[in-house]
């Protein structure tokens, strides 16, 4: 993804199906508590990162504004048309 993703390179649930369908046992270790809860969370803000620019596309194919998306998401019409107009 470009810099436009919070300036870094998240994972989208894509990676992830991509980690799992590539583990290898060899160079697993044991997660503590704390690294499970972490880990689950990214997975899971993946998941929701994939919905939210699924709705941004269908309010866009809506014609539903920028100003609109953005006022829904409690950002700017430029933050919300910034990270995601380069996506749809």
């Amino acid at each position: 993804m470009s810099k436009t993703m919070n300036h870094k390179k998240s994972k989208s649930t894509r990676d992830y199906s991509a980690m799992f369908e590539n583990f290898d046992i060899k160079n697993a270790h044991l997660l503590t508590p704390s690294e499970s809860a972490l880990f689950q969370i990214r997975f899971e803000r993946a998941i929701f990162e994939d919905q939210i620019l699924e709705s941004v596309k269908t309010a866009r194919k809506a014609n539903v504004s920028w100003r609109k998306i953005g006022i829904a998401m409690g950002v700017s019409a430029q933050a919300v048309h910034r990270k995601y107009s380069p996506l749809i």
